[in-house]
């Protein structure tokens, strides 16, 4: 089991709905309203996961596992990122 919370940076408040993925899998889950998540995957000796949330600095982190732990904890924070858009044209 991997499990976690993601918080802000700036403030250290919880972040919702930030995507937890191990790479290249299917494995993964959303954060809640609490910025808590938790999923299951087979047994692994090492895992990239993928922390992505609109609006914010994407962050990977590589864990090695071993191999008598069932569970890994990872605590992480994002930074929010700032984009600046072209101009762009509303149509109704």
């Amino acid at each position: 089991t991997v499990y976690g919370k993601v918080t802000n940076n700036a403030n250290n408040k919880p972040l919702e709905y930030v995507s937890v993925q191990v790479s290249n899998s299917n494995y993964g889950s959303n954060t809640n309203k609490n910025g808590f998540f938790s999923f299951t995957i087979p047994t692994k000796k090492h895992l990239s996961v993928v922390f992505k949330l609109l609006g914010y600095t994407s962050r990977v982190k590589e864990i090695d596992i071993e191999e008598e732990l069932d569970s890994v904890k990872i605590n992480l924070s994002l930074s929010q990122s700032y984009l600046s858009l072209d101009t762009f044209t509303i149509y109704s």
